[in-house]
């Protein structure tokens, strides 16, 4: 078999996501990492910014996507989810 062609440069990671608890909010608040469109985009913020649980509101995405010190227990809300932060799987070595 050919070896793969040469890449430009590394992919960055990408990070995944998991719905951890619809309608609640952090136990604790670490950052806001901005406004985001979707659960998707702020996964990345977060997963890059080292958080493994976030919170996000798809209703009030000006409310920012923030990540979490404490998850639990979480607090009960109606317009926001906690979700986890999934790692991205490993990289295949040559």
């Amino acid at each position: 078999p050919s070896p793969p062609p040469p890449s430009a440069s590394p992919q960055p990671e990408t990070y995944t996501y998991e719905v951890r608890q619809e309608n609640a909010e952090c136990a604790n608040q670490w950052m806001n990492l901005g406004e985001y469109a979707s659960a998707e985009l702020c996964s990345l913020a977060a997963g890059a910014a080292g958080c493994t649980t976030f919170m996000f509101s798809s209703a009030y995405t000006s409310w920012g996507c923030r990540c979490c010190s404490e998850p639990d227990p979480p607090k009960e809300h109606s317009l926001w989810t906690l979700y986890n932060v999934l790692p991205p799987p490993p990289s295949a070595s040559p």
